[in-house]
């Protein structure tokens, strides 16, 4: 889904005696970002500034999210999933503020402003000129995004980084993936440690189980690959999460035709997650 980009002034003010600098910027980029949850009555932005700017100690970038967690009333579930994930060493979990967003003086809500998912040294620090990438597992389309199937497990992924590969990129890409999905179903876990890097997935497959994360095979699942190797990660968009989606939608999720309890089973053993999990070792 697209949406029409617009010059709007931005200021950021830390109003609690906090330390930081006031921001203000005359030529930011606004724009209503997401899916699902821009048809929400409360809308999610992307912030652009016009130069890279550090908002409230999180780093110097110029493109920033206000995530509206407009289905998930707690408003909790995103950044606790965040507090976790970082606890537990989950590399590039995005930094975030809770914040009170206004717009010509209407209180709008409680927003968590965050990083973007981007190549970034502050964020997921990729080379977007090498053979690096953050790939997304979606179902849906959107404009721009490259997007592929891979051979052996049929996973449909978009390329978010680098925005747009080149021909070299992409063809070393498709060949690596081949690679490492026939290492996954050889089962020799020698093999499997060659293309994927077994704490990072682990670290990422626990956050997902975890919190049981509706949209885990539909949409913003995150893969990054460095230093020829996959990683999990980073979380991302975890308000339909914990038991919060509709039990008449997801009947299986929520175990309608059994205990009743969404947290039981398992949910996420699902993309590269389903063969790892074949292997003993990556199960203890």
């Amino acid at each position: 889904m697209s949406f029409e980009e617009k010059i709007i002034p931005v200021e950021i003010i830390d109003e609690k005696g906090g330390t930081h600098e006031a921001i203000r910027d005359n030529d930011s980029k606004v724009k209503i970002r997401g899916n699902s949850t821009s048809s929400g009555e409360k809308k999610p932005f992307n912030i652009k500034f016009s130069g890279k700017t550090d908002v409230l100690g999180m780093g110097k970038n110029k493109k920033w999210c206000l995530l509206a967690n407009c289905y998930e009333r707690t408003l909790i579930r995103n950044q606790t999933v965040f507090d976790f994930a970082e606890s537990i060493g989950l590399d590039y979990t995005p930094s975030y503020r809770v914040v009170d967003v206004y717009h010509n003086n209407r209180f709008l809500g409680s927003y968590l402003l965050t990083d973007a998912v981007e190549a970034s040294e502050t964020r997921v620090d990729i080379d977007n000129e090498a053979n690096e990438f953050i790939l997304e597992r979606d179902a849906r389309t959107d404009e721009g995004t490259v997007y592929f199937t891979t051979n052996r497990y049929g996973l449909r992924l978009g390329i978010n980084e680098p925005e747009e590969p080149t021909s070299a990129q992409y063809n070393w890409l498709m060949d690596f993936l081949s690679k490492a999905e026939t290492a996954l179903a050889s089962n020799n876990y020698n093999n499997v440690k060659n293309y994927f890097d077994i704490d990072s997935m682990i670290d990422f497959y626990i956050v997902l189980e975890l919190f049981k994360n509706v949209d885990v095979d539909t949409g913003s699942t995150r893969f990054y690959i460095k230093d020829n190797k996959i990683y999990g990660g980073p979380c991302w968009d975890f308000d339909l999460s914990s038991g919060n989606c509709s039990s008449s939608y997801y009947t299986t999720y929520n175990n309608i035709y059994g205990s009743g309890n969404s947290w039981e089973g398992l949910w996420c053993n699902t993309l590269w997650f389903r063969p790892l999990l074949q292997y003993s070792e990556f199960r203890q």
